[in-house]
């Protein structure tokens, strides 16, 4: 009896495509969000020399902006991990192009923008106050060029919901459709499958023995217990 066991290698190999397939859009969309240009640019024209001394700028908002510079790029994005280390947090979200957190100790929320050598650090009472104090700055703006993702979830965004629904239809058409190949059983080594004339007859021979129930063809009323 145990060949008419399902094979667990079968279903294991499909659980394994089923979330390889599940997992290769996600992954290929936050490559794109990462991979894209920076969502703001620096305008050192702005810059002015009150920003050069790395101390905190405070406004009556309760608003606060502190500008870290650095020798180049690959320093100010190592002067990211250097604030966030430096700040007790209780949560840490990576976005592209930025960092926001919460502080452990007060809740004020947080921001964290690199910017070629300098580092934009931005903390409020709200995520509404960091990003009017981000928008307010003279020397940041928004990048014009923005991302393949960028485009696909605001001026294409219905065309992204419908992909999204056929891919989701599609990968649960194949799963359906391969589960029903390795739910199936081969018959045994040598075993010759019967004519369907002959399984017709085999079936309705059962009416014979006497039990309680009676097998009938299906075009002819389905069967009946």
């Amino acid at each position: 009896m145990d060949t008419f066991r399902p094979q667990i290698w079968k279903i294991v190999v499909l659980f394994i495509a089923a979330f390889v397939g599940m997992m290769l859009p996600i992954a290929a969309g936050i490559w794109l969000a990462f991979s894209g240009p920076p969502p703001y640019l620096l305008r050192e024209d702005g810059l002015g020399p009150e920003w050069a001394k790395s101390t905190p700028h405070d406004f009556p908002d309760g608003s606060s902006v502190t500008v870290y510079t650095h020798p180049d790029e690959a320093a100010a994005k190592e002067g990211v991990d250097a604030v966030l280390t430096a700040v007790p947090r209780s949560s840490t979200a990576l976005q592209p192009g930025l960092t926001r957190y919460t502080r452990r100790d007060n809740d004020r929320r947080g921001l964290l923008l690199p910017l070629g050598r300098q580092v934009i650090h931005i903390e409020a009472a709200d995520d509404y106050a960091v990003n009017a104090r981000l928008e307010s700055l003279p020397f940041v703006a928004e990048n014009p060029e923005k991302g393949t993702m960028t485009l696909l979830m605001t001026r294409y965004l219905p065309f992204t919901l419908l992909g999204v629904v056929v891919f989701f239809l599609l990968w649960f058409a194949l799963l359906c459709r391969g589960g029903s190949r390795v739910a199936s059983l081969a018959p045994p080594p040598g075993v010759t499958p019967v004519q369907p004339q002959t399984l017709r007859e085999r079936l309705l021979s059962v009416n014979d023995l006497g039990l309680p129930f009676r097998v009938r063809e299906a075009g002819r009323g389905g069967a009946a217990g």
